[in-house]
């Protein structure tokens, strides 16, 4: 912003300003670098000039002083200073440098810039590069690399500034000096103030400190002491002039001195400037000519700074103390230079008569607060100023005025960081350099000015009419301000000053052009306002910040606007496409299609817009398939990919952790699957007719254009549109203000991925005609979509669509099948069936190297794949034995091939095997994996066909009903009988440890629901049954003998449930100990029975065909009755009951004999006896008679009492009163609860009395 603000320094009047041009090819880079290494010497010591012939500017006047050049690129509007050169002269530019890079001719480069440049006095060339002998003067050589070099060359240009500038003074000695408002009239703008501030010149804001306090006590001594002047010049001044030169003539040469000072103080010369200045106030204050004696009194302070930056002592002139009373300190500050006071003595004033004069004095410069002292200097030199505005025409110019106050600002900046007038200070003031932004500057102790001081003294600039100012004069003292602002802190006011400016400026008439440079400035007012230019990764932080949004759009409209005034193309464009990126959804429709009109389309004509403004624009990519081969889902055409594996290497060892899975594919070992069914969506096959669509966005309020579109990225190389776009610069497409539209372009596949996945998440597109720029999509939250990160870690997530293309295919087809209609068969129930069916290869070019067979039940379908849970082990053993046999016999496939050659056929049967299927069966799948090797044999794409057939199962043979029931000693008694008998007593006579009752019937009810009638046969071990036919819907009983199961060889409590799938283990059953021996002995009593028992049939009209039944679909698990008679040793207590004779007549006596022994020691009761008890059952009626009936009679009591761990032996005597049939058991029971009946196995004695 220091390019556009030129006084912004409290010593603004001792900079030379130099113009720098340059002259020849120049890159704008490599000139602002040249230029920045000029500005490191931008400081030089007159003790290295060269000296020269001149009074008044030879350096040998003052070694000590310096000479402070101002090194400017862009030119000044001379015409806006040109009636104040005769009051400030410092304001002219007196140097311009052409720096030449090229072999261009020195004397020719020579006359041009005195052509151009006229009014300089001081022209000079510095050649980049060696150009051999030079004839001109002020031409210098350097590569402006070497320090030594450089410093010497702006030596040089220092003296030849100074011999001009004698010259330059010479013109000044014959002219009569005329005050700014006199030479330019009404185009000088006076200074306007209002009353408040008028009052208030002199009043400084409320201190907290003493600093302050003391400034105030200071400024209100002023006023006195201003007031006593006034009096006591007022009557010595009417006197003196009666007898002294006229008036007019000490006016000119107070001027003329003040004139001198500042020339004096761009040479450098500052002892010599004091002097004059003090000289020039001498003779002005008594002639109150209140414009110049403000300006020549501001050069003392001015040579106050200089000469304290020098660290030279000096005297303050007793003029000073007159005006500004000065604070003497109680102790002197030591000084590290030598005590070579500046004095006065050489200069007599012309005017003995007058009080003060030149070379009186008050202090010296060490014991005097000299920070104080100046701003009171510059307080009085506001108050002259202000007292000049109501003359007509020796009134202060308001740019004077606001750029003493601008400096006098700048200067209390600078001293409020230190509680002294230091070294850094100094350095700071004469430098132009305000201090760093910080929080505690003003704040410390004992400083010079606090902060809230600077700023109620700031607040005095907004008292003038400052709009009514030229352009270059409101950016010095807006852009100064702002500076100090920023010094300060106040990040806000900054930001309100600059946004200030920008409104001036687009409200000033004045043409902006050559104020094009405007970079700086836009760039401050963009980061205070925070307003950065539009990145992905700062997408949501930019949306986030409400609060400033609408701040923001404001001050780019006025940037905008600032812009075009200036000529700038280049922020022209860069501010509207903020506007539209960042802004557009605080933009209505006329402000969005005035800017898209008037800004964004030139640019884009022009060359200067690359690229379209929003990075968003693609908002989604999806691939879709056109067409398949046949109805059916994307498995039945996309292949699985699959990895093969080494088999020589694979550990085949049995893991028993994995458990049996109806779900599971049974896949060859050798290979290994790694595809899921997501990734099938995004797989495509060579020759694929498919579709790509970009989903795009318009959030503008303006029709957008997409000239082309082009595959960028990976997919490029894969992919291409099947036809040329539609899209083009003729046929551009169109997406209407703030909407959401697809772009759907034919793709095809050339090239094969194989197992690699490529990437698709970006397009590019060409909007309006521009050059391609690729486009990463960017979803919406909600999509469900895969996202990528991307490289720069941005807080925004780009989508992708990741795609796999695979080689052409096999398929394979069902001749005999539809893919609408599945198959339906019909199959007698226990029966075996066999199926042909036809498989095709259609493919004319890929043969099928893998071939997998499998059948899937609907049984297995519908079952869950946690069905295991919370299931009873028993049960679990059933369903499982179940599975097992649907996996493994149920349907097996016949004459598997291996391989099927391009458009081959071949022909598999399928043997349907119907005795073990369970009878909610009623369909299967047939699905067929098969596939192609990759050439070179690591991958397996592998596909799947499936075809559904529908069973209709038609019953045979149905078990109703079944039940065991014990042999008692009056079946056995018989001989010859039913095959079942002869069986038992065929046992007992090859075995004579055996007895009739380790032998029980099993009953099993038959009903034959075939059409036509069956030959039936049923085993049970070595037991075969005589071959019974059932009619057509009959039933028939069939009695099986059946071997007890004894405790002594099978413990059967001891034995758990067997478990068909490894790996699962129930850590709780859930069931007490007495429920699961209950559950194990009823388990393996029906276990007992299934496994050895069978059934076959064969119909009477179709011998061939022969049928069994799978008990096991149609009982479960036996009761505890069933249980109690096949298992010996499930009862406590055998009880062998028996008597002399079964026949008997009326009035016999019968004896009653039964022996009790335990079957197993673990199962006795734990109690002293047992009561044994007789019941008695007529056997018609299968009533149990009372204990008193008039049937039988009983001598004695019908019970008695044993030794429970011991064999016993008790007899009852009977006497039968009645004919009948009667069935006598011995029952045992507890001592404590003598109605509850003990477990134990008994036969019952069968009575036949006539």
């Amino acid at each position: 912003m220091k390019s556009l603000a030129r006084y912004s320094s409290f010593v603004s009047p001792c900079r030379i300003h130099t113009l720098v041009v340059p002259i020849g090819k120049w890159k704008r880079k490599d000139f602002n670098e040249a230029v920045s290494k000029l500005n490191e010497f931008n400081e030089v010591r007159l003790l290295d000039i060269t000296p020269f012939d001149s009074p008044l500017f030879t350096p040998q006047g003052f070694p000590q002083g310096r000479l402070f050049f101002d090194f400017n690129i862009q030119g000044h509007n001379d015409s806006l200073d040109l009636f104040l050169y005769d009051f400030e002269p410092f304001r002219k530019t007196f140097i311009v440098i052409g720096l030449v890079n090229d072999s261009s001719n020195a004397t020719k480069n020579f006359e041009v810039l005195k052509e151009k440049y006229s009014t300089i006095i001081s022209h000079n060339l510095i050649y980049t590069s060696d150009i051999g002998s030079i004839n001109e003067l002020n031409v210098f050589v350097s590569d402006l690399n070497a320090s030594s070099n450089i410093e010497t060359i702006i030596c040089d240009i220092g003296k030849s500034f100074l011999e001009s500038l004698s010259h330059y003074y010479s013109s000044y000695k014959h002219v009569t000096l005329r005050s700014p408002g006199s030479v330019g009239g009404n185009t000088i703008l006076k200074a306007s103030l209002t009353k408040h501030s008028a009052r208030h010149i002199y009043t400084r804001s409320p201190s907290t400190n003493n600093a302050s306090t003391m400034s105030s006590k200071r400024l209100s001594s002023i006023e006195m002491a201003t007031n006593n002047i006034k009096r006591a010049t007022s009557m010595k001044l009417a006197s003196s002039l009666s007898t002294s030169d006229s008036r007019a003539q000490q006016r000119a040469k107070g001027r003329q001195m003040k004139i001198l000072g500042n020339f004096q103080l761009l040479a450098g010369r500052y002892t010599d400037a004091l002097e004059t200045f003090t000289e020039s106030v001498v003779i002005l204050h008594k002639i109150r000519d209140y414009l110049w004696l403000g300006s020549a009194f501001d050069g003392i302070a001015i040579c106050f700074i200089l000469l304290s930056y020098l660290e030279i002592p000096f005297q303050i002139p007793e003029i000073v103390d007159s005006l500004c009373p000065i604070e003497i300190t109680n102790s002197p500050s030591e000084s590290n230079t030598p005590r070579n006071s500046v004095s006065l003595s050489q200069f007599q004033s012309p005017r003995s008569s007058i009080n003060f004069s030149p070379n009186s004095f008050t202090a010296d410069s060490e014991n005097v607060n000299l920070p104080i002292l100046i701003k009171s200097i510059s307080e009085k030199v506001l108050y002259y100023y202000d007292l000049s505005l109501p003359h007509n025409s020796e009134y202060a110019p308001q740019v004077v005025y606001a750029n003493c106050l601008v400096k006098i600002l700048t200067f209390m900046v600078s001293c409020s960081a230190s509680d002294t007038l230091s070294s850094e200070v100094l350095t700071t003031i004469v430098h132009g350099t305000l201090v760093k932004p910080d929080l505690t500057i003003g704040n410390i102790e004992n400083a010079l000015f606090l902060r809230e001081e600077i700023y109620s003294f700031s607040n005095r600039i907004f008292d003038l009419q400052l709009k009514n100012m030229d352009a270059e004069a409101q950016c010095t003292i807006y852009i100064t301000l702002a500076l100090v602002y920023k010094s300060l802190g106040f990040e806000r006011k900054e930001a309100f000053v600059l946004r200030l400016l920008l409104v001036s400026l687009v409200a000033n008439e004045e043409n902006l052009y050559r104020y094009s440079d405007f970079k700086e400035l836009f760039s401050t007012i963009l980061t205070l306002y925070k307003i950065k230019e539009y990145k992905p990764k700062d997408a949501k932080a930019s949306v986030s910040n409400q609060s400033w949004i609408l701040l923001q759009k404001n001050v780019l409209q006025v940037c905008l606007k600032v812009a075009e005034k200036a000529g700038n193309e280049r922020y022209i464009t860069k501010i509207s496409v903020m506007l539209l990126s960042q802004y557009a959804h605080t933009l209505n429709s006329i402000e969005q299609k005035s800017i898209f009109k008037k800004y964004i389309r030139p640019s884009i004509v022009n060359g200067r817009i690359d690229s379209y403004w929003d990075p968003y624009i693609l908002r989604g990519i999806s691939l879709r398939r056109l067409e398949f081969d046949q109805p059916g889902t994307t498995s039945a055409t996309i292949p699985v990919e699959s990895e093969i594996q080494n088999t020589k290497n694979q550990n085949k060892s049995f893991d028993d952790s994995k458990v049996f899975n109806p779900f599971k594919k049974q896949n060859d070992n050798s290979i290994t699957h790694t595809s899921d069914l997501e990734s099938m969506n995004n797989t495509f096959l060579i020759g694929d007719r498919a579709e790509i669509i970009f989903v795009v966005q318009n959030p503008f309020k303006f029709e957008v254009e997409i000239s082309q579109v082009q595959l960028c990225g990976s997919i490029s190389e894969f992919c291409e549109f099947r036809e040329e776009p539609y899209i083009s610069h003729e046929n551009p497409f169109k997406i209407n203000p703030e909407s959401i539209v697809s772009i759907t372009l034919p793709l095809t596949f050339r090239k094969a991925t194989h197992q690699e996945y490529i990437t698709s998440d970006s397009v590019s597109f060409s909007l309006y005609g521009l050059s391609f720029t690729e486009y990463k999509c960017a979803p919406y939250e909600r999509e469900n979509l895969k996202y990528i990160e991307n490289q720069q870690n941005e807080q925004f997530k780009y989508g992708a669509t990741i795609i796999k293309i695979l080689p052409e295919q096999p398929h394979i087809e069902i001749l005999n099948s539809s893919s609408f209609v599945p198959i339906s068969l019909m199959i007698l129930d226990g029966t075996k069936t066999t199926y042909p069916v036809m498989i095709h290869n259609k493919s004319l070019n890929c043969a099928v190297d893998y071939l997998n067979f499998k059948t899937v039940t609907n049984i297995e379908l519908s079952m869950k794949s946690d069905y295991w849970k919370n299931v009873r082990a028993d049960d679990l053993f059933s369903l499982e034995k179940k599975l097992q046999w649907l996996e493994n016999s149920a349907i097996q496939i016949m004459d598997c091939p291996k391989r099927l050659g391009p458009n081959e056929t071949f022909e598999v049967e399928l043997e349907i095997d119907t005795s073990g299927i369970p009878l909610d069966f009623n369909s299967f799948d047939l699905v067929i994996e098969y596939g192609m090797t990759s050439k070179d044999n690591s991958r397996l794409y592998a596909k799947e066909c499936r075809v559904t057939f529908d069973v209709t199962l038609t019953k045979t043979i149905e078990v109703s009903s079944v039940d065991v029931i014990p042999v008692n000693e009056t079946m056995v008694q018989e001989n010859g009988g039913p095959t079942w008998l002869k069986y038992i007593h065929k046992s007992l006579a090859a075995d004579k440890s055996l007895h009739y009752f380790d032998f029980a019937l099993f009953l099993i009810d038959v009903r034959n629901s075939c059409l036509n009638a069956v030959s039936l046969e049923i085993q049970f071990s070595d037991y075969k049954s005589v071959i019974s036919n059932i009619e057509s819907n009959h039933s028939s009983r069939v009695i099986v003998p059946v071997k007890k199961i004894s405790y002594l060889t099978k413990d059967l409590a001891k034995m758990p449930v067997p478990t068909i799938t490894k790996g699962r283990q129930f850590i709780q059953s859930g069931l007490k100990k007495n429920q699961e021996i209950e559950m194990r002995e009823s388990f393996w009593c029906t276990e007992y029975i299934l496994e050895n028992l069978k059934c076959t049939w064969v119909p009477f009209d179709r011998s061939s065909m022969v049928g069994s039944v799978s008990f096991r679909k149609f009982f479960r698990i036996f009761d505890s009755k069933m249980v109690s008679i096949l298992y010996q040793g499930s009862a406590s207590y055998n009880i062998l009951t028996s008597t002399e004779s079964h026949e008997n007549k009326v009035g016999d006596r019968i004896n009653i004999k039964a022996v009790i022994t335990p079957s197993s020691p673990k199962k006795i009761v734990k109690e002293d006896s047992l009561i044994v008890t007789l019941t008695i059952f007529d056997k018609l009626t299968l009533k149990l008679l009372s204990k008193s009936n008039k049937r039988i009679l009983y001598n004695g009591s019908l019970m008695d009492y044993i030794d429970p761990n011991i064999t016993s032996k008790v007899s009852f005597e009977l006497l039968v009163l009645e004919r009948g049939h009667y069935e006598i058991c011995v029952a045992l029971s507890r001592m404590q609860d003598p109605d509850h009946i003990v477990p134990a196995n008994s036969n019952p004695v069968s009575l036949l009395v006539s």
